[in-house]
């Protein structure tokens, strides 16, 4: 229901500040096809984070292999 995706959602945002998150931070999301998303797409913006869609990996040795190397461009 909305409500629970609300709740969800809040409860998310909360935890996203309490890793040390600050409003306005851009957070990536890959974007799947499934309610996950848009539970972290509104925690995103009930913490004022700024949520950046990345696309879904149609290759690259599936989605962990995907995240290892985003967070290798990210780190460099």
């Amino acid at each position: 229901t909305y409500t629970q995706l609300r709740t969800d959602a809040r409860a998310l945002a909360r935890k996203l500040l309490g890793i040390g998150l600050r409003k306005e931070d851009r957070v990536a999301m890959v974007a799947e096809t499934d309610p996950d998303f848009l539970r972290f797409f509104f925690a995103c913006q009930y913490a004022g984070l700024v949520p950046v869609s990345l696309p879904a990996p149609m290759s690259l040795g599936g989605r962990s292999a995907y995240v290892a190397q985003l967070r290798g461009l990210l780190k460099s």
